[in-house]
């Protein structure tokens, strides 16, 4: 037999409460999917952060290596451009004192364009003094032309073309030398029929037209056709019209 006081510590409603604690904690507990969930975000907020720095790094340093070599590019480009025209200028000088060199012979009397055999030498001094020069020449008023011309082989050759007013027609004498340290080697002398007048080209009528020396483009020689620039003057000796002096640099060179 139960007491009243026995009875009461076990009833069915106690009973069930007792049986149903532990289910009820257990159910109270975080699931284990809940902790993995957090670990998983938490990783892959460390693992943005990282991207997202690394990718700002990265974009950093590829933008200013961009500007760094493209600051190097044109300082590189500045002076290569620099470098080509300090090196054209000189160029350019030289070709304009040779003319005035052979414009102030001439106009001093010390040679005459008439006398060939001094004239040749001074041609070919001016010529083998500056390595970019083409041609030294000089065209008279009746269309004849006399000029020093450095081939491109080595060899240089003393063009002359003379035309004669009875007949109205003109020859071409071609002597070829071979240059040497300080001598030139004559080889060979050729003569051929030519239509070469030298009043007819640019450089003779744009110095006829100027008042100074005057830069223009060339192309026609007496022996070939070559792209070339040229600076020509007028020779007035005691204010008589003699000729026109020209200096030659064919583009190739």
């Amino acid at each position: 037999f139960c007491s009243a006081s026995g009875l009461a510590a076990w009833s069915p409603t106690r009973a069930a409460r007792q049986r149903r604690g532990p289910e009820t904690a257990i159910m109270a507990e975080p699931p284990p999917r809940s902790k993995i969930n957090l670990r998983t975000a938490l990783a892959a907020m460390v693992l943005l952060t990282v991207a997202l720095t690394a990718a700002i790094i990265h974009l950093s340093w590829s933008y200013t290596a961009q500007q760094n070599v493209s600051d190097v590019a044109q300082q590189l480009n500045r002076e290569i451009v620099a470098s080509i025209s300090h090196e054209l200028t000189g160029v350019l000088d030289n070709a304009t004192a040779a003319q005035e060199a052979l414009r102030s012979i001439f106009f001093q009397g010390a040679v005459a364009t008439t006398d060939e055999a001094k004239r040749a030498f001074i041609f070919l001094a001016l010529l083998r003094s500056q390595p970019a020069l083409s041609w030294v020449s000089f065209g008279w008023p009746d269309g004849s032309f006399f000029g020093a011309q450095k081939a491109g082989d080595g060899t240089i050759n003393m063009v002359e073309v003379k035309w004669d007013p009875a007949t109205g027609r003109a020859e071409r004498r071609v002597d070829h030398y071979l240059a040497e340290v300080g001598d030139i080697v004559f080889q060979d002398r050729m003569f051929e029929p030519s239509d070469y007048r030298a009043t007819a080209q640019p450089w003779y009528q744009a110095a006829l037209a100027a008042d100074a020396p005057v830069w223009s483009m060339v192309s026609d020689f007496p022996d070939h056709r070559r792209p070339a620039i040229g600076v020509s003057t007028k020779l007035v000796v005691y204010r008589k019209f003699v000729g026109v002096i020209g200096v030659v640099i064919e583009l190739e060179r």
